[in-house]
């Protein structure tokens, strides 16, 4: 059996709901090792591995920290120390309240990739607002593109632009892992 292209690549997965589960997903699929950095008990979601989440999360490891207490939070920068890769999709502040944010790991790990799938961005009057598919949808107007025969909306029937941000963030993180790649390659 061949081996699988992201073996030997560690990637620190503190993604939720779907569409960072989906980028680091793609990953574990393709042999990252994911190690997907967990609440004790993720409230709206429910059991970590049924349903969409179990799919969401397959391939993964899986650690529960918490990252409100300074021992949790110098748990996961020792993770950090040993990885390639950080994806998070929380609003800026969070990671930046835990000393997470690319600035504090670039300081830790110089050579770390990250990827912040935050909704509204990292600057700007919304910046710090917490974002889902369906609402970026609404924003960026296409839920009235759905509609019924008649013109009325008929709603956004899926999360579209989850599933387009998973996909092209495990695309951005290939694309940074790439000249990784190209260095290792034997003479």
């Amino acid at each position: 059996m061949a081996e699988l292209p992201l073996k030997g690549i560690r990637v620190i997965d503190f993604t939720w709901i779907v569409a960072g589960p989906l980028a680091t997903r793609i990953l574990a699929d393709q042999g990252a090792e994911v190690i997907k950095v967990e609440r004790k008990v993720p409230a709206m979601l429910g059991p970590r591995r049924i349903g969409l989440q179990g799919g969401l999360n397959r391939n993964k490891l899986s650690v529960a920290i918490n990252m409100a207490e300074p021992r949790g939070a110098e748990l996961a920068r020792r993770l950090l120390r040993i990885s390639d890769v950080v994806v998070d999709n929380f609003s800026p502040r969070v990671m930046r309240e835990w000393g997470m944010d690319y600035q504090s790991l670039n300081a830790i790990k110089p050579d770390i990739i990250c990827l912040s799938m935050s909704g509204f961005g990292h600057s700007g009057a919304r910046a710090n607002y917490v974002s889902y598919g369906p609402t970026l949808q609404a924003l960026a107007g296409y839920t009235m593109m759905m509609a019924d025969a008649s013109g009325r909306p008929a709603g956004f029937g899926y999360s579209y632009s989850d599933m387009a941000a998973g996909q092209a963030g495990a695309l951005a993180i290939l694309i940074a892992l790439w000249p990784r790649k190209i260095s290792l390659k034997p003479d």
